[in-house]
């Protein structure tokens, strides 16, 4: 018996013709079966959703206020208020630095879609910072959607860590430096002074439960305290 697949002895070469025409046979009528099910089948076509005019957002017409150019203004003060103490002039370079130094796009369609703007996504940023609050907030007065919100708020933590941190906080390099700080003091009545120390506790909102009593402070509360070492146009140093 000549081993194979059909348990059975091949006798000529006659019956070889007639085995592979079989199989011929049998795959041909299961192709047609199924491209006659593919065609039976209704093809589900994907939903696009018209994305927002994100300018026409609450935020969105705040910014296009040419008022808030000047911090001496009502919509100027207002401004700074509610994104962390940020100037708007400061908030424009801030968002020239995202795009020249972090590599966030500023483009305003994609493959047809409009994108949220890069200005609206700094105020995101700012205003959970500045204000804690969660991401479907600041994706509500923004109408760009949670998730990007969300994703958004964490590159751009991580490239100002690896980006703006380096370029605006250090420490003086060389005696000349120091001096340049500790004579600022000096000339106010703080003889080889060369920073400003302040002290805040921040609520750890996540504290692990066995750890909560050793990280109450006067609040009630598990806190972490930090110290934060600064001189103006210097350096800022913090210490947790």
């Amino acid at each position: 018996m000549t081993p194979g697949y059909f348990a059975m002895p091949i006798e000529s070469d006659d019956d070889d013709d007639v085995l592979l025409k079989g199989v011929d046979a049998l795959l041909e009528s299961d192709s047609e079966d199924d491209e006659a099910g593919r065609q039976d089948k209704p093809y589900r076509q994907r939903e696009v959703s018209e994305r927002p005019v994100y300018w026409e957002s609450l935020w969105g017409k705040q910014l296009r206020n040419g008022e808030m150019g000047d911090k001496t203004t009502i919509p100027g003060k207002r401004f700074r208020r509610r994104f962390a103490g940020v100037p708007y002039s400061v908030f424009l370079d801030l968002v020239q630095l995202a795009n020249e130094k972090m590599g966030f796009s500023k483009r305003g369609w994609h493959r047809g879609r409009r994108v949220p703007p890069l200005e609206l996504k700094v105020l995101c940023w700012l205003r959970i910072v500045g204000r804690g609050v969660g991401y479907d907030c600041a994706a509500e007065a923004t109408l760009i959607g949670e998730e990007t919100v969300r994703a958004f708020f964490h590159a751009f933590s991580a490239k100002g860590r690896a980006v703006l941190y380096p370029m605006y906080v250090k420490m003086p390099g060389n005696k000349a430096e120091i001096e340049a700080i500790s004579d600022v003091y000096e000339r106010v009545g703080f003889p080889g002074c060369v920073g400003s120390s302040d002290g805040v506790d921040l609520h750890w909102g996540c504290c692990p439960a066995m750890l909560v009593e050793a990280h109450k402070g006067k609040d009630g509360v598990p806190s972490r305290g930090f110290n934060v070492t600064i001189a103006a146009f210097s350096f800022a140093r913090v210490c947790a």
